[in-house]
């Protein structure tokens, strides 16, 4: 709704009266140029009733002005008049008159009627103009005040589930806790249980081990006592009589031995060469490893440097085009001059 402001455009009398008339509204010419405290009441209960919906009943109703007499049945006038100035007031003040007055109703004069009564004709077109959006935007509030409506029964209902789940849960609870609680009994023994079912596993499974590096065992000594046998048996076929045989054969011995043992020397300085060289290249390696490190460093730093000359380059061709552009301004200006 439009609200108060001090300026209100005053229209023509016909255009007043075909207004008027539009709003069924009975209305002559000589009542804008003589208008009556009579007419001019008939008038606004006219707006009053077209534009807010208010009847002379309500005005008569007002609680708030009977609460203000302890005799309300004598006032009765005065209190109907003061509701219609009041509500009258508050429709001019919304239509953009603010100086409305009981004496505009009780000794009305031509240019204020004319200026009140063209105020209350624009509001009344404006609001036939508008009149397709207000309904447009009536009916989209009512379905959303239905919609309103609808999700707050919804809520109600689910809110009563609610109430409902958790009474039933309270009612509940005791058998609840105890089942918990029975649970939580369970839940340990089982702990329990799987403890005890671990231990057995690792108990069992370390009897076996035991079992198979016994059996490993025992395989290896029956081997060892076949080998022996057989060695045995390779001895007493060896078994020499004559003292100058096992003389040789402990020569021949010793000297495989003292053989042996010469090889093994010499493979193990040739280890320690061959380990030699093996460190030393891994050492060359790392060198390398270093070098083309280091190469690739450069190479990035030689890439980083070009940018930057390429960059000194452009800054320095800018320069020199700000330069060269400084100096024809320079011979512009002078030619200006």
């Amino acid at each position: 709704m439009l609200q108060g402001t001090s300026f209100c455009p005053t229209l023509k009398s016909q255009d007043i009266l075909d207004v008027m008339r539009q709003m069924e509204i009975p209305i002559m010419e000589e009542d804008l140029e003589k208008p009556t405290p009579q007419r001019v009441q008939i008038w606004y209960e006219a707006f009053l009733f077209i534009l807010k919906g208010i009847s002379l009943e309500q005005l008569g109703n007002d609680i708030e002005l009977l609460d203000l007499t302890d005799y309300p049945e004598s006032h009765s006038d005065d209190i109907f008049l003061m509701s219609f100035y009041q509500n009258m007031a508050t429709l001019l003040h919304q239509v953009g008159i603010d100086d409305f007055s009981l004496r505009d109703m009780l000794k009305p004069e031509p240019n204020r009627v004319r200026r009140i009564l063209s105020g209350v004709c624009n509001f009344a077109m404006f609001r036939d103009d508008r009149m397709p959006t207000l309904e447009k935007y009536t009916v989209q509030a009512d379905q959303q005040a239905e919609r309103l409506d609808a999700l707050q029964q919804e809520l109600e209902q689910v809110q009563a589930r609610i109430q409902a789940i958790r009474a039933q849960r309270e009612h509940e609870a005791p058998q609840v806790a105890k089942l918990q609680s029975g649970n939580r009994t369970l839940y340990e023994e089982l702990k329990e249980l799987k403890s005890t079912q671990a231990a057995l596993l690792d108990a069992t499974t370390t009897i076996k081990s035991e079992k198979e590096s016994l059996q490993d065992s025992l395989g290896s000594v029956k081997y060892a006592i076949a080998g022996l046998h057989d060695e045995l048996s390779k001895l007493k076929s060896r078994v020499v009589h004559s003292p100058e045989k096992i003389q040789q054969a402990i020569a021949e011995l010793n000297q495989d031995i003292s053989s042996t043992r010469q090889q093994a020397s010499a493979s193990e300085h040739e280890s320690r060469q061959l380990r030699a060289k093996i460190e030393m290249l891994e050492e060359i390696l790392d060198d390398l490893r270093s070098c083309i490190q280091q190469m690739s460093e450069a190479q990035d730093t030689r890439g980083q440097y070009e940018d930057e000359l390429r960059l000194l380059a452009r800054e320095k061709e800018s320069v020199a085009q700000e330069s060269s552009n400084l100096r024809n301004l320079a011979v512009r200006e002078d030619q200006l001059r």
